[in-house]
């Protein structure tokens, strides 16, 4: 199976795009539930919620979903607006699939989202030493590390 999209719980984002060159950027694309579009997403500019406009009839599909991942993660949604972050992680996660995929022309294999800080930051290394390198000098504790497509798929 090919991986052209990050991918969580079957939700999908495609054709996404960014709403400006300047400053933070913030994105726009459509929403995919296995495999079928359900709506599209906007990323508020001034750092309000994502809007999420999705067929009424997959509504209920798309909010299980988010909340097995939250299960999954051992978070609770409180408030409406927790089910953000879900679309917050989806969109962090198809912009870093972006990025894995130039890594060749780099010469780096692996992309590494570390977390630990309140901003995420994200560092690229050549190999399994490299990757051992970075987690001691930095002292990393909550991070990802993407070493193939599939690490893309959360479910």
């Amino acid at each position: 199976m090919a991986i052209e999209h990050g991918e969580i719980m079957g939700v999908q984002i495609r054709d996404m795009v960014p709403l400006s060159e300047d400053g933070e950027p913030f994105f726009k694309g459509d929403l995919y539930l296995d495999g079928e579009k359900i709506g599209s997403f906007e990323e508020d500019p001034e750092g309000g919620p994502v809007a999420v406009y999705v067929d009424s009839e997959r509504s209920d599909h798309l909010r299980e979903r988010m909340d097995a991942f939250f299960g999954k993660e051992g978070f609770s949604v409180q408030e409406d607006e927790d089910y953000d972050l879900f679309f917050i992680r989806l969109i962090e996660l198809e912009h870093l699939r972006q990025v894995f995929l130039e890594l060749p022309d780099r010469n780096m294999a692996y992309l590494v989202a570390d977390y630990t800080d309140e901003e995420m930051m994200v560092y690229e290394v050549e190999n399994d030493l490299g990757l051992e390198q970075l987690l001691e000098e930095e002292a990393l504790e909550d991070y990802d590390v993407y070493r193939t497509l599939e690490d893309f798929v959360i479910s």
